[in-house]
């Protein structure tokens, strides 16, 4: 805005010019002449017209879909993981096909053994031959048979997978200099995109994303050893050639020491935590403890939880929340062992003629039988400890009178006698526990003068030998691994 003024002795402000001022500027207060006002004018449009430029382009980057600009990146990485997922998706067909392979030779083995047991039996049969004793050492045979078929991927396959580690440079992506344009090294048009047209003519700022962020991809390549797959020997664990501890988790405690796993997890008590202890012998994780002594832990497949009894609590700790429940029992007794089978959790109760109680697992943990004695054991006897497999329970039983210990293969549906083996162990004071070992074989361990003792599935005593240092009780770790809990803490043993 200017006003025309008429006053001669006004001079431009404009330096060297002698024209008469007839134009005050309003918006900067300055005098100047026709010429010279014209002048200054252009300049503000062109200057507003620039503001309002800003201001748009501004408001386009407030605005901006980041999708829509760096689509072409997107699609990159999305392509380098699709080719990524193939080439794991081929790894893993490739191994599937190797474990096949390795399971129908165990099956063919397998049936070849049965064949020649049928064999055996047609010899016996035709020669006349055939005895009581026979039969039952042929059962035996056949037993065994079908045992080492169960869970055959576990028992006769061996798998260690390895983390899938990426190299931080498979995807590479780099920032373009910044470096300012010199229009004095501007470069001569290698193309012209002619078109007419009226107004401002603006630039868009698509693929903003290819003009500034370059990304270079690499393929994934895998490690052929990132599993691997090893057939276990068929030979059965003995436990006089029990390795020497590869591994072992070293803390201080007091009083019991059960351990348990879920093959996935190995469950301690490190005061003042629970730990689920994972297969890289690592403390995966831990949440606090503090209801008393545990006496006795053991895992349900059922409810995929653990259980763990105190002297007169029954709690329930789940690995995934890691959350501690305890379990309202209407009977208040007092519990010594835990075991689990699919459909129930039985309890041995801490007194002589100990009692046994079941539970429903599939039915809120409803009480469904309790036997007592003497059907369980004599009044002079104490459950020590109880372990489930495939319809049987396995008991280890103290004699106050005699002060020796037995084990009995009860029937977990009407606890009827399988076998009975009297175990050349005295008892003092602390608790005789048992573990399962592969092929259906009990591992015994005496605590009050640290030896251990191999049953095997018909009831006979197979090895024997002590162990340093003291040993408290035991469990396996999946079906390769042995964990023995000691004084000191737990050791780690290849089955």
């Amino acid at each position: 805005m200017s006003l025309e003024i008429n006053v001669t002795n006004l001079q431009c402000v404009i330096t060297a010019c002698r024209r008469p001022a007839n134009v005050l500027c309003y918006c900067c207060k300055e005098n100047l002449c026709r010429n010279h006002y014209n002048e200054h004018d252009y300049l503000n449009s062109k200057l507003n017209l620039l503001v309002d430029e800003i201001d748009t382009f501004d408001r386009q980057l407030s605005a901006i879909d980041l999708k829509k600009y760096i689509q072409n990146s997107t699609d990159k990485l999305q392509q380098w993981r699709f080719d990524s997922y193939k080439t794991i998706d081929q790894y893993c067909d490739q191994k599937y096909r190797e474990i096949e392979q390795y399971i129908m030779k165990i099956i063919n083995q397998k049936r070849e053994n049965v064949e020649q047991l049928r064999l055996n039996m047609l010899e016996l049969v035709q020669k006349h031959r055939m005895t009581l004793e026979l039969i039952e050492s042929l059962t035996l045979n056949l037993r065994t048979i079908e045992n080492e078929v169960n869970d055959i991927d576990q028992k006769h396959l061996s798998i260690r997978t390895s983390p899938l580690i990426l190299d931080r440079d498979l995807i590479h992506i780099n920032e373009l200099s910044m470096e300012e344009f010199d229009l004095s090294s501007l470069s001569s048009a290698y193309n012209t995109i002619d078109y007419t047209r009226d107004g401002l003519y603006p630039i868009a700022i698509n693929d903003i994303d290819q003009k500034h962020l370059p990304i270079r991809t690499s393929p994934l390549i895998l490690d052929r050893d990132l599993i691997h797959i090893n057939e276990l020997s068929m030979e059965e664990f003995d436990l006089s050639s029990l390795s020497s501890a590869y591994n072992t988790i070293d803390y201080t405690r007091d009083g019991l020491y059960p351990i348990a796993s879920n093959n996935q997890y190995l469950l301690i008590h490190r005061e003042p935590n629970l730990c689920l202890i994972d297969r890289s012998f690592k403390i995966a994780k831990q949440t606090l403890w503090n209801y008393g002594q545990i006496f006795d832990m053991c895992w349900s497949s059922a409810l995929e939880k653990f259980f763990l009894i105190t002297l007169n609590q029954i709690y329930i700790f789940d690995v995934n929340t890691i959350s501690i429940e305890r379990i309202e029992a209407t009977q208040k007794l007092r519990w010594l062992s835990c075991t689990c089978s699919d459909t129930s959790l039985f309890l041995s109760t801490n007194e002589k003629g100990s009692s046994i109680c079941e539970f429903n697992l599939l039915n809120s943990l409803q009480a469904a039988k309790r036997w007592e004695t003497p059907d369980t054991c004599s009044r002079d006897e104490r459950i020590h400890d109880m372990v489930f497999t495939k319809g049987t329970l396995i008991l280890v039983i103290e004699n106050s009178l005699t002060e020796k210990i037995r084990l009995e293969l009860r029937s977990s549906s009407k606890l009827d006698r399988l076998w009975s083996l009297q175990l050349d162990i005295g008892y003092h004071t602390k608790k005789i526990s048992c573990c399962l070992l592969n092929y259906d074989q009990w591992l015994i361990i005496d605590s009050n003068t640290s030896r251990l003792f191999q049953i095997t599935m018909d009831g006979k005593l197979k090895s024997t030998c002590y162990y340093n240092p003291t040993a408290c009780s035991a469990c396996r770790f999946g079906f390769d691994l042995l964990a023995i809990s000691t004084l000191h803490g737990v050791n780690i043993h290849k089955l």
